[in-house]
């Protein structure tokens, strides 16, 4: 019977989500989308809080290019920040060792912070006398 408790509630027409129900779940900005099959609205599902419906799921999806977020541009500046310390304290450190951390892929640290790292190498590598 555990099987059969309560996934979700649609915020809409409080239609109810077993688990044993197949959801199809989409996602739209990393956030998880379900849509209800009795209203046909689409909702986002929260962990933790309540569900909200999104009225409009084509301008979720098309949003325009070249926009920022501010939390992830935040952890962006703290993480460069932290960057400039370790490295300030040993520029020897390898991009491995810097990847595990500041706890992100390899595919981040090459796209957003390679150039920087390369630029406070060499500044703190021509300081250095040893």
């Amino acid at each position: 019977m555990s099987n059969n408790k309560i996934f979700t509630k649609c915020p809409n027409c409080d239609y109810e989500f077993s688990k044993k129900q197949k959801i199809v779940i989409t996602f739209v900005n990393g956030k998880m989308v379900i849509r209800c099959p009795l209203c046909k609205k689409y909702f986002r599902y929260k962990e933790f809080g309540e569900n909200e419906i999104i009225e409009d799921l084509e301008n979720l999806k098309n949003r325009k290019k070249g926009l920022k977020y501010k939390a992830s541009e935040d952890k962006k500046k703290a993480n460069f920040k932290l960057l400039d310390k370790m490295l300030y304290n040993n520029y020897k450190l390898t991009n491995k060792e810097l990847m595990e951390r500041l706890e992100i892929s390899e595919t981040e640290f090459y796209r957003t912070y390679g150039e920087k790292v390369k630029e406070i190498r060499a500044k703190y590598s021509q300081q250095s006398l040893f």
